[in-house]
């Protein structure tokens, strides 16, 4: 079974800065509401050539699988039933920026998935009602990052943690890399972006 591609473009004028979006699902049905949800979004265009896909799915499959290879190189938004923390890590590897539950999806949370796809596509995301979840930062990695937000060097959050500073150095490092970051200022506007600390 192909999967359906929904490319209308809109009669009514959008913003310069609108980001194209593509819309792709095995199910007929799906592709149109999903595409409904972008109606009366100005910052969202139907067109091609996409600047992000939005990938809609009941359940990951190796359909889905190849569905996401094929999106090769542009950011992906994945709208999915259910997804395991496993599942979650393999549909990043393949691109995706951000996963939204079909229960919870919202014209505003869909929008908000895509603008943040298109500005932030190596710093995947996963959206759970109206929060932002980022399930690869563990306590000790967001505490340390709230004390860094708070004006605090690495030997004063070293003091705080009761750790050493070379292993306050080797957590942020594991953050900024993980993430694809640039430096610590980096790493805490990023928690700070996505409601962590």
């Amino acid at each position: 079974m192909a999967v359906q591609t929904i490319d209308r473009k809109r009669t009514r004028s959008r913003s310069p800065q609108a980001i194209r979006v593509e819309v792709h699902a095995r199910d007929v049905i799906a592709a149109e509401g999903v595409r409904r949800m972008f109606d009366g979004n100005d910052g969202v265009l139907l067109q091609k050539p996409a600047a992000v896909h939005v990938v809609a799915v009941a359940t990951l499959t190796d359909q889905t699988h190849d569905d996401l290879a094929a999106c090769a190189g542009v950011p992906i938004v994945l709208v999915v039933d259910d997804l395991t923390d496993q599942e979650y890590k393999q549909v990043c590897d393949r691109g995706v920026a951000a996963v939204v539950p079909t229960a919870e999806v919202t014209k505003e949370l869909l929008g908000a998935a895509v603008t943040g796809a298109a500005r932030h596509p190596r710093s995947p995301i996963r959206y759970e009602g109206t929060r932002v979840v980022l399930p690869r930062l563990d306590a000790r990695e967001i505490r340390l990052l709230t004390l860094f937000s708070n004006g605090m060097n690495t030997h004063e959050v070293a003091v705080a943690l009761h750790l050493s500073e070379r292993m306050v150095k080797r957590i942020l490092a594991r953050v900024i890399d993980r993430h694809q970051l640039r430096n610590r200022s980096h790493a805490v506007a990023y928690a700070l972006r996505y409601g962590c600390i």
